[in-house]
């Protein structure tokens, strides 16, 4: 089994998030919309806790593109920036802009990282102010804690949410559900499990008045330094099974992939059909589209739509229940919000494609394909090749320092590489650097500006 997450377009939420960091003697507050709307600017805040710093902060887009940059002089208690409306006019499409904040007093400093939503007008079904407005407060400490105390604050309308961990296997909560009333609030205790340095609770909420759904991702900071969005990513990029020659034994292994925002990465292809999948990376690290290939039929999905070769388009609906739909070579079973590909005229795996949230609430495509290593040969693309290479596991592995992960060394071919047994989802996986897996070739072979 191979499972490959993909990218994502967004929801509409309007989410004010308060975060405290510290270092040292230095300590602040940055309070920061994680949602605003195409030619709505907002302010950053910095509330002076302990220390005088001064912070630079930048924003950026996700391919990096710097939009402004700032100074706040932590001088006062409460201390703001009003960024400024016309950074975020002519958008076309959603993104999630990134506010870099560094704060330096004397030697001290501390580092952080905010995200906002930013929508384009015509992305969003209603002509009003966004319709929720949550407040998380949440801290993160130089010291390490094992509970944490979240609360979360409506200051407008009726809404009610679901709260669960996006990884149960890292930390409890006490709460799971609320109704909220105007200026209500939801004090949620979250206690580690192990030695779990952070974790992510999904509130999955619906406001009441427009039943308008929101996806919410809080983030909690159980170990100074720690990186809850990269827990919240969850699963590895990629992860398929392959033959371990020394024992005999199937053997799931995963990687990582990041590439350039608009990148074709050659997912996996198959000599049969001269079939290739593709899929449309954009940021760096997410696909927003998937493109099936053959020498007579090609369909393209994003989380919108499916595009046939023969110019027709089919609006990929919520309540779309079994539908079933052909094309020359491809048999496409709709249940909702996935879609089962099929082959008509080739023996091939099915292709299991679901749209889905990511950790930071935007939508996303997720890929399955259900291939075993008896597959591989007669397939080639990333997948094909890594399926194709002899593994030896050795048995020899030891505690990773302050981690319950283990260390491996794998003979891939003719070099030996070191991997992470990885337990980021139920199965676990060897987690190694996709570039070791390739050698001589690396990531960047499979990676295209063009497919056509």
């Amino acid at each position: 089994m191979l499972s490959i997450l993909g990218y994502f377009l967004s929801f509409s939420i309007f989410l004010s998030s308060t975060i405290q960091a510290t270092s040292n003697d230095l300590e602040v507050q940055a309070i920061v919309k994680i949602a605003t709307e195409e030619g709505t600017g907002f302010h950053l805040a910095i509330v002076k806790i302990q220390g005088t710093p001064t912070c630079n902060f930048t924003v950026t887009k996700p391919d990096m593109t710097e939009i402004h940059q700032g100074v706040i002089e932590v001088t006062q208690q409460w201390n703001s920036y009003d960024l400024p409306d016309s950074i975020f006019t002519n958008i076309t499409e959603d993104f999630v802009a990134t506010h870099n904040i560094e704060c330096k007093d004397g030697i001290s400093s501390l580092s952080f990282k905010l995200k906002t939503y930013v929508y384009a007008k015509e992305s969003l079904s209603f002509n009003s102010d966004f319709p929720i407005n949550l407040k998380v407060e949440n801290k993160i400490s130089n010291m390490e804690q094992s509970q944490k105390d979240i609360n979360i604050i409506s200051e407008n309308k009726e809404v009610v949410c679901n709260f669960s961990l996006t990884h149960p296997s890292k930390a409890t909560i006490d709460k799971n559900r609320k109704v909220f009333t105007p200026f209500d609030d939801l004090p949620i205790v979250v206690t580690r499990i192990g030695s779990s340095k952070s974790a992510v609770i999904r509130a999955s909420c619906l406001e009441i008045e427009h039943s308008l759904p929101l996806i919410i991702d809080i983030p909690v900071y159980f170990t100074p330094n720690a990186d809850p969005w990269a827990s919240a990513i969850g699963d590895p990029h990629f992860k398929q099974y392959i033959l371990d020659i020394s024992s005999s034994k199937i053997i799931p292994i995963c990687y990582d992939v990041t590439g350039s925002p608009n990148d074709y990465l050659h997912i996996a292809g198959f000599s049969e059909g001269e079939i290739k999948i593709y899929g449309q990376l954009k940021d760096d690290y997410y696909f927003h589209e998937l493109i099936i290939k053959s020498c007579v039929d090609s369909i393209t999905i994003t989380t919108h739509d499916i595009f046939f070769q023969n110019g027709s388009t089919l609006e990929w609906k919520d309540k779309l229940t079994n539908s079933v739909f052909k094309s020359k070579i491809f048999e496409f079973q709709i249940v909702e919000n996935e879609i089962l590909i099929s082959f008509l005229k080739y023996s091939l795996v099915a292709i299991h494609v679901e749209k889905s949230v990511h950790s930071l609430s935007e939508k996303h495509l997720n890929i399955n394909l259900k291939v075993s290593p008896n597959d591989y040969e007669r397939m080639n693309g990333l997948i094909g090749d890594i399926g194709k290479k002899e593994y030896t596991f050795y048995p020899e592995v030891q505690p990773d320092q302050g981690s319950s992960s283990k260390l491996g060394s794998i003979l891939i071919g003719k070099n030996l590489v070191t991997g992470t047994k990885s337990d980021r989802d139920e199965v676990g996986c060897w987690l190694m650097n996709v570039n070791d897996i390739l050698k001589p070739f690396k990531i960047f072979n499979y990676l295209q500006k063009s497919i056509n």
